[in-house]
């Protein structure tokens, strides 16, 4: 292959994998990241004041992890400020399974769990990254990205919360990868 022939064969293939690489960001595009510390983290969430609490689980070995759960502010009919949990509902294999909190684990090598908290005025998502096992926590395996949309039951109908996160879709990653957060910023740009 001459070098002319060669060079349009990689535009050509550059052209064809930038639709896949966009059509996979483009749900988050306008959303921005919520940075979050050790600790109590003020935010607005949906419009409204809200909390992430954001702590670090020691083990003394190479897999202690991190735990985040969210909460926004309300008041009761009565005015009486209240706090309300934002849970997340429904993965691959139950749209009802709840989780009350987001980790943020793996090993000494690679995180095989991680998640990123993004907002865009009143709407917010939640994504969580997950990397299946492969044969160490050193290894490349498949990744995949949950993306959850926060929700409003207004009507107040049995079983979901005022406010909570909502499974929206499964992303599968392109690529193998050893730590999720990598996963996260190649592949979502997050």
């Amino acid at each position: 292959m001459n070098g002319g022939v060669r060079r349009l064969f990689f535009l050509c293939l550059a052209l064809a994998y930038l639709p896949l690489q966009a059509a996979s960001t483009a749900p988050l595009a306008g959303f921005h990241a919520v940075s979050l510390h050790n600790g109590f983290n003020r935010i607005r969430l949906a419009g409204r004041s809200a909390t992430v609490a954001y702590a670090w689980r020691e083990n003394y070995n190479a897999h202690g992890f991190s735990l985040a759960s969210i909460y926004l502010d309300d008041a009761d009919a009565n005015g009486k400020a209240s706090l309300l949990l934002v849970p997340a509902f429904g993965d691959n294999h139950d749209p009802n399974k709840e989780q009350f909190d987001f980790a943020r684990s793996g090993g000494a090598d690679c995180l095989l769990r991680d998640f990123r908290l993004l907002t865009a005025g009143d709407k917010a998502l939640l994504v969580i990254a997950t990397r299946e096992p492969g044969d160490s926590y050193a290894d490349a395996a498949a990744v995949h990205f949950d993306i959850y949309s926060l929700q409003r039951n207004d009507d107040e109908l049995p079983g979901r919360p005022r406010f909570y996160f909502s499974l929206d879709r499964r992303i599968e990653a392109s690529h193998s990868y050893c730590d999720v957060s990598e996963a996260l910023k190649e592949e979502l740009r997050i």
